[in-house]
């Protein structure tokens, strides 16, 4: 039950993004760094390990969020890019 579920976010997150990606008409790199427009849910969630929070004088900061990784946020909603502390 709980690997169905798993599933289907997953699936719904990579339609998701393809189609944001396709309405745009704006491709990402993917891991050859050529452009795509059906990267895999994989290998953008990887792309994210090397994020990480830091409080500096008691404000939050993200540390390494590179220009790819802001790019690939624009595709995603707001709650996901006022987690990295976007908006």
């Amino acid at each position: 039950m709980i690997m169905g579920l798993c599933l289907l976010v997953y699936n719904l997150g990579q339609r998701q993004l393809r189609q944001a990606l396709q309405q745009a008409n704006q491709t990402l790199p993917n891991q050859l760094g050529q452009g795509t427009q059906a990267p895999t849910p994989r290998w953008v969630f990887q792309s994210f390990m090397a994020v990480h929070f830091v409080v500096l004088n008691g404000m939050k900061q993200s540390v390494n969020l590179t220009d790819v990784r802001r790019r690939i946020l624009q595709f995603f909603g707001s709650p996901c890019r006022q987690y990295y502390l976007l908006c």
